[in-house]
């Protein structure tokens, strides 16, 4: 592929203008042009997840309305912004809010519970026997988590107000970013009620933590 920079200084000079430093001339003018098209394709490119640079990938994800999670490598996000919109077909389902738990890092069973049937062996359901108030959901998270959340028991040091959660390791800002997710992807029309995330307790069995949902 002919550059400007030859060109220039080999084709489109005449021949009075191509003795040795009117040709370094000729090619540094050229060589300028040069920069110009790279430049210019570099930007066409930034607009495609597949050959976008990395620091190109938090505006593609802006655009997409597709935030990055603290634990996704480079590759993983790019694949999340290439997929965008099929992950939006599935935005106001119990389907995209699983899907989006999942991308951030949540690999242990999550399950989904509303007032007419709750976790097996809970009763009443739901918690508080309004069964009417049909547009309320529960999620049920299980180990392994992305944070190193573990049970806590009581006058193990912590306060209340220090940040931190009765019953576990969780800190507020933990919660909150799993509420965000799920606000993001329910639909318009349900409220998250709470959040049940259940711990180990060493014995083989576990022990469940109730967050509220939303807030």
């Amino acid at each position: 592929m002919t550059t400007y920079r030859a060109w220039q200084s080999r084709t489109l000079a005449p021949p009075w203008l191509r003795g040795p430093v009117a040709t370094r001339l000729e090619e540094v003018l050229g060589g300028a042009k040069d920069l110009v098209i790279e430049a210019a394709k570099a930007a066409v490119k930034a607009r495609f997840v597949a050959l976008a640079p990395l620091d190109a990938l938090p505006y593609l994800g802006a655009e997409r309305n597709i935030e990055r999670y603290p634990f996704e490598s480079d590759a993983i996000y790019r694949a999340r912004l290439e997929a965008a919109w099929k992950t939006w077909e599935f935005a106001g389902t119990p389907t995209g809010i699983v899907q989006a738990l999942r991308a951030a890092g949540f690999e242990g069973p999550i399950r989904l519970y509303d007032v007419r049937s709750g976790p097996p062996g809970v009763v009443p359901w739901p918690p508080d026997g309004d069964r009417a108030n049909w547009s309320r959901f529960w999620i049920e998270l299980d180990p392994p988590f992305p944070f190193a959340w573990g049970r806590r028991r009581w006058g193990d040091g912590r306060r209340w107000g220090d940040g931190w959660t009765w019953g576990s390791s969780a800190s507020t800002r933990h919660i909150e970013y799993v509420r965000a997710i799920i606000r993001k992807w329910k639909a318009a029309h349900e409220i998250c009620a709470g959040i049940r995330v259940r711990f180990a307790d060493g014995a083989g069995g576990f022990v469940v933590v109730t967050w509220a949902g939303m807030r």
